[in-house]
């Protein structure tokens, strides 16, 4: 009766302790999710003092790549990651287009004791837990970066068991320095296209800018899916139309921005035989349906894996566009996005005149 009686409390730990796990997994998941959304999203205005009297605001970041890190003493996983905080500042401290910003809800002299004890080389803003929330701060340590327009191009709260996300930011960081880089629309949306830190280790995480010349003008590559509706798509059917293809996930905000407009556009041209529209989603089949739903989305759509995705879209951010021409050939390329309505209607403006003359030239041809 007794051993009975263990095995029974045992197997009801295990089973409590498995379901403990597992939401919180959720709630990881859904605070991941909620972080998404503030991709692309102004950083709050705020005026925050260091442990030196200089005093900073949202203002000075303006013009600048800025990494934000958010912590305090006794938190470990902060603690864990400020070393590889430290060996990134070192990069890029001497960029002029580069700052660093860590705000901590330590007293004054706890951040001193902590700077002192754990040599951080990076400028540190005592402040409260509150304002620490209203800067985004979804649970310690978190880090942002906030790009040149002032928007947040990556967040991610909470400790992780490696450096791999600091590798992300720097990564990043990089490419968003990058001259030719530093005029792109909406370029903070390529954060997206770095793999999550459990499906990929640090030494082969890529992120690089395309070469759009490698692109465009080239034969677009093969691939094979399936739509909500069961319709079979593949790269066979390119040739002989003029194809959109849209490249998204619902927890992107300048992909969520198109919807509206790919709706208009599809309407303007679904009943030309010469084109046709293609799109697809990381999205589970489920998520997909409810996105589908939600917004109303005329056209069909196809979920395919996340390794998937990045190879359709080179590696790129979210969302990506293509237009191929009826020859099967990359005519248009773009990654990322807007999410000001006005700015994504002079996008897709362009891109109707852009279909409309590969509408012509494929006409002229036959």
């Amino acid at each position: 009766m007794q051993k009975k009686l263990f095995c029974y409390i045992f197997l009801s730990v295990v089973i409590l302790s498995s379901h403990a796990q597992l939401r919180g997994f959720n709630t990881l998941q859904q605070r991941d999710s909620i972080l998404q959304l503030k991709i692309g999203v102004p950083f709050p205005e705020f005026a925050i003092t260091n442990i030196n009297g200089d005093t900073f605001s949202e203002q000075e970041l303006k013009g600048k790549i800025t990494v934000i890190n958010i912590w305090f003493k006794a938190c470990a996983p902060c603690i864990a990651e400020l070393d590889a905080l430290n060996k990134l500042y070192l990069k890029f401290k001497d960029n002029p287009d580069f700052r660093f910003l860590s705000f901590t809800i330590d007293s004054r002299e706890t951040a001193k004791e902590a700077i002192e004890k754990f040599g951080v080389l990076f400028d540190v803003c005592p402040t409260t837990k509150e304002e620490c929330e209203r800067l985004f701060c979804a649970g310690f340590p978190t880090n942002l970066i906030v790009d040149q327009h002032g928007k947040v191009a990556y967040i991610k709260s909470g400790g992780y068991p490696n450096d791999t996300h600091i590798r992300q930011i720097e990564l990043l960081t990089a490419f968003l320095l990058k001259e030719n880089n530093w005029k792109t629309p909406y370029s903070y949306s390529v954060s997206t296209s770095i793999l999550p830190d459990s499906l990929v280790p640090p030494n082969v995480i890529h992120l690089e800018m395309r070469n759009i010349e490698n692109i465009v003008g080239h034969k677009y590559m093969d691939f094979k899916a399936t739509t909500l509706r069961g319709k079979h798509i593949s790269h066979e059917q390119l040739q002989g139309k003029v194809t959109m293809i849209d490249i998204w996930h619902q927890y992107c905000a300048p992909c969520i921005a198109a919807f509206e407009f790919i709706n208009e556009l599809y309407l303007n041209y679904k009943d030309n035989p010469a084109f046709q529209l293609y799109t697809f989603t990381s999205d589970s089949e489920d998520d997909a349906e409810k996105v589908v739903s939600k917004y109303n989305l005329l056209y069909d759509v196809a979920c395919i894996e996340r390794e998937e995705s990045y190879r359709l879209n080179h590696q790129g951010g979210f969302p990506t566009i293509l237009i191929i021409d009826s020859c099967g050939i990359v005519s248009y390329y773009r990654l990322g996005g807007y999410i000001e309505k006005e700015k994504v209607a002079g996008e897709f403006k362009e891109l109707e005149i852009k279909i409309d003359n590969l509408l012509k030239s494929a006409l002229s041809e036959q």
